[in-house]
């Protein structure tokens, strides 16, 4: 009597659903391989989209308050200084700072390189911990560059060296370090100077302007007042930038997911097809537990723990595998994907945010429609008719 009433608990039917597993570990093992390589897919993408956001959210930080630009038939267009004084005196208005900046045709490496303007003493108080080497001392030093880690990655560059851009030799002051590569990778960092003759800018010529506003409440206020004085100005919130970029990588990682979409279903219709075909030993397994007293609803819950069962192995495999590819190797491949650099695509370690989306997702998208497409294969096994098999 003992032996017929045990299994009724819920340690019961999972010590059985274990046995039962241990009995069919060949369909059990297939189930878990399949559906924790479909979980991993899932997981390595929530988990690099996780990460790269991370890593933009905390680079909008250092944004300015405001970005203000020129637009010229609709299209970005560089702007002269002579509105930063007027600017500048806007009620509000902390500060105002110009910046140079452009793109650069590399022919040599085929790539495009972004070409910022930056005086010495700028870069040693903002970028002095992610620099490798020694910039000038000299406020007024020209023919310097500092190389961003894929450009010096690619070409090959170390502090001291020699380097040719748009036909002008500059000497490589410092190179940044792999930590700051999701910003830096393509970057040349140079003397405003310098910067001008290479994009081919008149001196009194800046690319946008950079405006702080101390008080982020008045930031629309003076946003309005701008745009209202200059209506070809174009401006942009620091809020708005750091949207842009979550939503850049949010729609990336979600197009990536959909992709995968068709295979989750594929896995769910072999699922259905493997526990839906019941050979002759599981139709008389199910007989016999019948025969000996147990109801339908317990040969139900018995098979959604066998469910239950590989769904949890396949999430803890797929897991552990993508936290291994995503943070240790650096999710090779899909993060060229989410990022979407070529030639100077960024080397750096992506570290988890540590919200725990992934696991979440994994267990949203994958386990719980592997859940739902149990149900019905264990509601159609426990009806099995025990008279009948045990007859045949």
């Amino acid at each position: 009597m003992l032996a017929l009433v045990a299994p009724m608990s819920a340690l019961g039917l999972t010590h059985y659903a274990l046995g039962s597993l241990a009995r069919h570990r060949s369909r059990a093992i297939t189930l878990v391989l399949g559906l924790s390589l479909l979980a991993f897919a899932f997981a390595s993408v929530f988990a690099v989209t996780d990460a790269l956001r991370g890593v933009a959210m905390r680079a909008a930080k250092t944004l300015p308050d405001l970005t203000i630009s020129r637009l010229h038939a609709g299209r970005p267009a560089t702007m002269t200084t002579a509105q930063v004084s007027e600017i500048q005196a806007i009620a509000g208005v902390g500060g105002v700072r110009p910046r140079v900046w452009g793109y650069l045709e590399i022919d040599s490496i085929r790539a495009t390189a972004v070409v910022v303007g930056a005086t010495a003493p700028e870069l040693a108080r903002h970028a002095g911990p992610v620099l490798d080497g020694r910039l000038p001392t000299d406020p007024g030093a020209r023919g310097w560059v500092v190389l961003g880690e894929s450009v010096a990655r690619t070409f090959g560059s170390r502090a001291g060296d020699e380097l040719d851009l748009g036909g002008r030799t500059f000497r490589v002051a410092a190179r940044c370090t792999p930590e700051s590569s999701l910003l830096s990778a393509d970057l040349l960092l140079m003397d405003p100077h310098d910067a001008r003759a290479l994009l081919h800018m008149a001196p009194d010529e800046v690319t946008d302007l950079a405006v702080h506003v101390p008080n982020e409440a008045e930031r629309g206020t003076v946003a309005a007042h701008v745009q209202a004085r200059w209506p070809t100005l174009r401006i942009a919130a620091r809020e708005e930038l750091a949207r842009a970029y979550e939503l850049t990588f949010s729609g990336r990682g979600g197009l990536v997911g959909l992709a995968l979409v068709p295979a989750l279903l594929a896995l769910l219709l072999l699922a259905w097809d493997r526990l839906t075909s019941l050979g002759p030993d599981d139709r008389r397994e199910v007989a016999v537990l019948k025969s000996l007293g147990w109801s339908t609803r317990a040969l139900i819950y018995l098979r959604m723990i066998e469910s239950a069962l590989i769904a949890v192995a396949a999430m803890v495999l797929a897991t552990l595998a993508a936290h291994g590819y995503v943070y240790v190797l650096g999710a090779p491949g899909l993060r060229d994907v989410m990022l979407g650099w070529t030639s100077l695509a960024p080397q750096m370690q992506l570290a988890p945010s540590g919200q725990g989306a992934s696991t979440v997702a994994i267990t949203l998208v994958v386990i719980g429609p592997w859940l739902v497409a149990s149900l019905v294969p264990a509601w159609r096994a426990a009806m099995i008719d025990p008279a009948e098999v045990l007859r045949g």
